[in-house]
C-alpha cells in the first residue's frame, strides 16, 4: 500500500465560510440540551474559576486532539496559563459545556496567525469527557462555536481532522465545511495535496 493510499499520518484540512454554515437542522437537538441541564458558555463567561476544571478536562482528552499547541498546553498548569496568554487565544472563542456542576466538554477556536488571514479562525479541537459521550454535547459545541464566530464578525474557520476520524469529517461536512487539501507527514517533509488530487487514492 502506498503512502497516499493509507490514512495513517494524514490530516484533512476542511474550510467553512461562516456565511454558508448549515446549522438550522441541528438547532432543535442543540437547544434540547438545555432541558437536560447542559449549558454551553464561553470561557470568558465562565470566568477564572473555571480554569482548573478546563485544564483537567484538557488533560483527560488531549490525546484525542493530535499535535499542536492546545494538547501541549495540557503538559502542566504553567504551560496552560502561558497558552491562554497567547495573542491568538480569546476566551470568547473557547466554549465549555457544563452538565450540572461538571464541565463535560470544550471547543477551542483561535485567530489565525497568517499575514493575510484576518477574519479566519483555526479550529484547535472539540472534545467531550468519556462520561458524557453520545449525548449530543460534541455537536452542540460545534454549532455554538460557529454561531459565536459569526457573532464576533469572523469570516471563516479552518479545521484539521485526522483522515481516519470519519465521524468528525462527516459532521464537519454536514455543518458546511468543505475539504480543501490533505496534509501528510513523510519524514520531515509535509506534502499538501488538493482534495481533488487525493480523491483518486481515498475512499473518504
Amino acid at each position: 500500500m502506498s503512502e497516499l493510499s493509507s490514512s495513517q499520518g494524514r490530516t484533512w484540512a476542511q474550510h467553512l465560510v461562516l456565511s454558508a454554515a448549515r446549522l438550522e437542522v441541528f438547532l432543535p437537538a442543540v437547544e434540547a440540551l438545555a432541558a437536560r441541564d447542559v449549558q454551553i458558555m464561553t470561557l470568558a463567561q465562565a470566568g477564572a474559576t473555571a480554569l482548573p476544571a478546563f485544564y483537567e478536562l484538557l488533560k483527560a482528552t488531549s490525546r484525542s486532539l493530535g499535535a499542536g499547541s492546545l494538547p501541549a498546553a495540557a503538559n502542566d498548569y504553567d504551560q496552560f496559563q502561558h497558552w491562554l496568554a497567547r495573542p491568538e487565544v480569546d476566551g470568547r472563542l473557547i466554549l465549555l459545556a457544563r452538565s450540572a456542576e461538571v464541565y463535560a466538554g470544550y471547543t477551542v477556536l483561535t485567530r489565525s496567525e497568517g499575514d493575510n488571514d484576518e477574519g479566519r479562525l483555526i479550529d484547535n479541537g472539540t472534545a467531550t469527557d468519556r462520561a458524557f459521550k453520545r449525548q449530543g454535547i460534541t455537536l452542540a459545541l460545534r454549532v455554538r462555536g460557529i454561531q459565536q464566530a459569526q457573532r464576533l464578525g469572523y469570516d471563516s474557520i479552518t479545521t484539521y481532522t485526522d483522515a481516519e476520524n470519519f465521524t468528525m469529517l462527516a459532521l464537519n461536512e454536514k455543518l458546511g465545511f468543505e475539504r480543501a487539501y490533505v496534509r501528510t507527514q513523510l519524514g520531515s517533509y509535509e506534502a499538501h495535496i488538493s482534495g481533488e488530487e487525493i480523491g483518486n487514492h481515498d475512499e473518504l
